[in-house]
């Protein structure tokens, strides 16, 4: 039985496999060039990304350790945190347009001046020397978490707060183009010619 529902290579053979499979490599190749150009695109964005998330993390890090080198280390550490319920300032949203679509899209929310959310999920092109935005750092004074510090703290402490919300700005950023790639690399794979294999036993 599973000789009779398995199809046989033989009987694909018999027609001609060498124009076989010249006609299924000509299927449609923009569509699988445009699919490749994609994924490849995609890869060079995600390593800009990766490498101003890199260079954000470190100036962020940088900054901490300023402040504590001029504040002394017990003026910002773990005893200055707040252990009770706390709001998050920022949520990620995970997104599927398409009921079919395999891998999700996010978007980054944060609450605004009137209480609703606002999307900040699309890419950004960041220059290595472009300093955080004021804006992305605001938040309402109750739940600032600077205010753990004290009420006057060091602009250090205020950089690297606007560094670490950029950095979770660009992390957004890379997991759409993660998305992106897979879709890119699954769908060319989904594309690729059936008769391409040639080392067929006569």
């Amino acid at each position: 039985k599973m000789a009779e529902t398995t199809p046989t290579p033989a009987a694909a053979r018999t027609e001609t496999g060498e124009t076989m499979s010249t006609k299924t490599l000509n299927d449609d190749p923009s569509d699988r060039e445009a699919l490749l150009e994609s994924a490849i695109d995609s890869t060079e964005k995600i390593l800009q990304l990766r490498e101003s998330l890199n260079e954000l993390i470190e100036n962020g890090l940088l900054e901490l350790a300023r402040v504590r080198y001029s504040t002394g280390n017990k003026s910002v550490s773990a005893l200055q945190l707040n252990m009770g319920e706390v709001e998050a300032l920022r949520t990620v949203r995970c997104n599927f347009d398409d009921p079919n679509q395999r891998y999700p899209s996010f978007e980054l929310l944060h609450p605004d001046s009137t209480g609703s959310t606002t999307k900040e999920g699309e890419l950004r092109q960041r220059r290595q020397a472009e300093e955080p935005s004021d804006e992305a750092a605001q938040s309402s004074p109750k739940n600032d978490p600077l205010r753990w510090f004290g009420v006057l703290v060091p602009q250090s402490l205020r950089r690297s707060q606007k560094c670490f919300i950029n950095a979770l700005e660009v992390i957004v950023d890379v997991a759409n183009e993660q998305s992106h790639l897979a879709a890119a690399l699954d769908a060319y794979r989904a594309s690729k010619p059936a008769a391409t294999v040639r080392e067929v036993e006569p």
